[in-house]
């Protein structure tokens, strides 16, 4: 089955979320809107037909109706839309804030009984009370009465790390958990609830669709996939009930690249759809972004196999900046030319991959801190560091979940960013990894509890690991001081007496099988909130040398590992960030894409019947980005022949072949793309 989602990946979005109020919306106008639409160059239009206040844009007849609803403007919209040949998606939003003041027992709680509502412009019903479920069912299948091809639900989830609501307490039935705390059972399964709560809400909303459209496609917001345990998102079925992921981000380079790698593996169809505001932020409505961050974040979508959508905000009139709209069709023409080359079926060339899961989450710092404390993105900033280190050194590398476990043999490197819980299966998967062959950078307390909470005595990864768990140190900074034989490649200017610092306090573990001591831990006499006993008054330089593996080496079956004691490799210096990278090619090896390019190069390659697309990125902070000349990539063609190399974008490409490896000497503006046709293909 084709659906609409697989064509055209740009696409607009214009929020509604206006009050009830004389003169509100009074001068929208529905062909005005279609048209500006239509000149923007995008070809599929979310609609509201609900706003985040919980009015309507259409003659309901269970919710509350906006004055504009009156006359339909959602139907009207709808039509000046199709006849402009648009696809059309109904967006209705779950937040609701007037349906929370009309109920105010339907609301999120938090532990000391505020209502979300007391706390913001946002009313925010919870999921779990079953009349405001019968509520969202029936305007579900209002919107799907009308000529729509899809529906999208923003603001999926429950907001609130507990919600301590009647309808929560009674479903749950046992106490609600007031305190985080990842190393307990009881805490763990609150989270396993909420993630259930959230999905079988889904689930609900999308067979209200299905039973009035069996035919129209379903999305929900997924934005809150950075932060999942704090919404509930930590269900795979929150993912797989919708027929494609999209979400709404605000961000740089780092989070671009993050969350697009994250929404490619979460995703069970492509294109996923990366959405951000044309206002420099959502509260400055009239500022707009420069058109080419906008062009530059469509590319980076494009190159990560996803679509792009802009998102404006109508004015309280009902009005819309046409002078935008105008500006706004240099997005289509900017990507116009590649979408032929858009299949979204080609295999990504992918050697590394960072592997995450929800119960690791939890910011360890966080145990014993009132639930409405909880740092919801504690994992994803690491991610958006981990990945920034490895895109500025040109290793392209997937962001990988439970459901994807069945692809690993598909990877040369793991990397499990001292991640606290692996369930029985998760470990037995990476074992079987490393045992086949696979080699892993684990760091920190990695495997040290389970997915359910329960909080083990050692590593459940010892035996690949090498290592028996000693304590989690409380000291910081802490110092990686090279084995007198180490690789003087890996640790650069550092020496014993000079070692990496890390600002994290380590693992201490001793090994339980023979294994190679890259580096030992060393310490400072005492911690920087020690102001007693020190060695130097402003710093907390290394003094007290141990035998403590801080970079450890471990073959193990037909693979290897290195294990490092603190979290190497999220830490923003420049001599760590290099160190972390030298660890991960000493486990790689030799890749079959190498890139020669200033760090702020992203490329990645997909590969599908003996074609290779290369998909290089300028990111630069500053738009547009200064041009980049002669950068060079090397391909590993595995012997066969290149037949064309065809720069799709233009400009001076050249290159030649040799033993096997194919090298490319190109400019870059600011995106391009390099399609190579080698024998194989032409067998086919």
């Amino acid at each position: 089955m084709k659906y609409w989602f697989e064509k055209d990946p740009v696409r607009a979005l214009v929020d509604m979320h206006i009050p009830n109020g004389d003169g509100y919306m009074d001068e929208f106008d529905p062909e005005e809107y279609a048209e500006n639409i239509s000149r923007s160059g995008a070809s599929a239009v979310y609609i509201d037909a609900c706003s985040c206040l919980g009015l309507c844009y259409y003659p309901t007849k269970v919710g509350l109706r906006h004055r504009a609803g009156e006359r339909d403007i959602f139907k009207n919209t709808v039509e000046a839309c199709r006849k402009r040949s648009l696809k059309v998606i109904g967006k209705m939003n779950t937040w609701a804030t007037f349906q929370s003041d009309l109920h105010p027992d339907w609301d999120v709680v938090d532990v000391n009984g505020k209502r979300r509502r007391d706390k913001s412009r946002f009313g925010c019903p919870c999921i779990n009370n079953d009349e405001f479920r019968t509520l969202l069912r029936s305007q579900i299948k209002e919107l799907c009465a009308y000529d729509i091809d899809g529906v999208w639900v923003d603001m999926i989830g429950i907001s609130a790390p507990v919600c301590f609501c009647a309808s929560c307490r009674k479903k749950y039935g046992k106490p609600l958990p007031t305190v985080i705390d990842p190393d307990s059972p009881d805490f763990m399964d609150y989270l396993e609830f909420k993630g259930r709560c959230v999905a079988e809400y889904l689930q609900d909303l999308r067979d209200a669709a299905k039973s009035v459209k069996p035919e129209v496609t379903v999305g929900f917001q997924t934005a809150a996939c950075r932060h999942p345990l704090k919404y509930g998102l930590n269900d795979d079925r929150c993912y797989s009930l919708s027929d494609y992921l999209a979400g709404d981000f605000y961000t740089d380079r780092a989070g671009v690249n993050a969350v697009c790698r994250m929404l490619y593996s979460l995703s069970d169809r492509l294109p996923f759809e990366f959405m951000t505001s044309r206002c420099v932020d959502l509260e400055r409505h009239t500022m707009n972004k420069n058109m080419d961050e906008l062009l530059l974040q469509a590319y980076a979508a494009l190159m990560y196999k996803g679509a792009f959508l802009f998102i404006d905000a109508i004015d309280p009139a009902g009005t819309m900046n046409a002078g935008f709209y105008k500006k706004a069709a240099a997005i289509r023409a900017g990507v116009k030319k590649y979408l032929p080359y858009a299949d979204y079926s080609d295999k990504p060339m992918r050697e590394v991959a960072v592997y995450v899961n929800y119960a690791s989450w939890l910011s360890p710092s966080d145990k014993g801190k009132p639930v409405e404390q909880m740092d919801g993105f504690y994992l994803y900033n690491r991610l958006e560091k981990i990945g920034l280190t490895l895109s500025r050194a040109h290793v392209d590398f997937d962001i990988i979940f439970p459901k994807n476990l069945g692809s690993l043999d598909s990877y040369k490197t793991l990397i499990l960013p001292d991640l606290g819980a692996l369930s029985a299966a998760e470990a037995d998967a990476i074992r079987n990894f490393v045992n086949s062959g696979g080699s892993a950078y684990i760091s920190g307390i990695t495997s040290l509890r389970d997915d359910k909470g329960h909080l083990f005595d050692n590593f459940a990864l010892s035996d690949v690991i090498g290592l028996d768990f000693v304590r989690k140190e409380d000291i910081s900074p802490c110092y990686l001081a090279p084995a007198a034989d180490a690789d003087p490649g890996l640790f650069g200017e550092h020496t014993k007496k000079y070692p990496h610092a890390l600002d994290d306090c380590p693992v201490t573990a001793v090994p339980n099988s023979p294994g190679l001591a890259l580096a030992t831990l060393t310490f400072p006499v005492s911690g920087s909130k020690d102001f007693v006993t020190f060695s130097s008054a402003i710093s907390d330089p290394p003094v007290v040398e141990t035998d403590s593996p801080a970079v450890w080496e471990h073959a193990w079956g037909k693979g290897r590992i290195i294990w490092c004691a603190a979290r190497l490799e999220d830490d923003g210096l420049a001599e760590n960030r290099e160190l972390f990278v030298s660890l991960i090619q000493r486990l790689t090896g030799n890749r079959s894409v190498t890139v020669d390019a200033p760090d702020c190069v992203d490329y990645t390659a997909y590969k599908k019947d003996g074609v290779i697309k290369l998909h290089l990125l300028n990111h630069q902070s500053a738009v547009p980005p200064i041009p980049i000349s002669r950068l060079a990539v090397s391909v590993d063609l595995e012997g066969k022949r290149p037949l064309a190399v065809t720069d799709v974008t233009g400009g001076e490409t050249d290159w030649y072949f040799k033993n096997g490896i194919l090298e490319i000497s190109t400019d870059l503006n600011m995106y391009k793309l390099i399609v190579i046709e080698t024998a194989e293909a032409k067998k086919k």
